[in-house]
């Protein structure tokens, strides 16, 4: 009787290969079906109410590069891969929030993260977790802060420059002007 149980077993085994053979198979065309779906990709994820997140609306509109803007963490759509990230709100903490997010259920590298720091005390925040930022210039001096605003939207262009150049190689930097200065 002991017998018997060693061809079987051995049967057992067999099955269990050719099953697990074709279970591989099935999973590998399904994984070369999912790129194909219409609509199961945006490429960057847009965060923010404030008018840089309305300027650089309009500028992926122009560009024609697929995104998605929302104003607040519940409207993300959960089913869209993302490859970039704009945080642009006017709360740091949720900038903070948004690039976590990002990084964590979108696996968006650092790299492609561009968020806006309003507080210099968060600056620090923002660059130990490895998000680019951006600033605003102010200054309550007798002294101007043109060419601290003019450098930071220098730096912003050329970083979404960066972030973008694979996107469109196209791409130029223009119209940078100071629009007011407050006193």
């Amino acid at each position: 009787m002991d017998w018997m149980l060693i061809p079987l077993f051995f049967a057992f085994i067999a099955a269990g290969f050719w099953f697990m053979k074709g279970l591989d198979r099935f999973l590998d065309r399904q994984r070369k079906q999912v790129p194909e779906e219409a609509g199961s990709e945006q490429e960057v994820l847009l965060f923010g109410g404030t008018d840089s997140a309305k300027e650089m609306e309009k500028i992926l509109s122009f560009r024609k590069i697929p995104y998605l803007h929302i104003s607040k963490e519940s409207e993300i759509d959960r089913g869209l891969v993302y490859h970039y990230l704009f945080a642009l709100s006017d709360d740091d903490l949720d900038n903070i929030m948004m690039c976590r997010i990002g990084e964590r259920i979108f696996s968006i590298p650092g790299d492609n993260m561009v968020s806006l720091c309003n507080s210099a005390e968060n600056r620090k925040i923002f660059e130990e977790k490895g998000i680019r930022v951006n600033s605003l210039a102010r200054c309550s001096g007798q002294t101007g802060v043109e060419m601290e605003a003019l450098t930071a939207v220098s730096v912003s262009l050329l970083t979404i420059y960066d972030m973008c150049k694979a996107v469109d190689k196209k791409m130029e930097m223009e119209g940078i002007r100071l629009v007011s200065k407050e006193k």
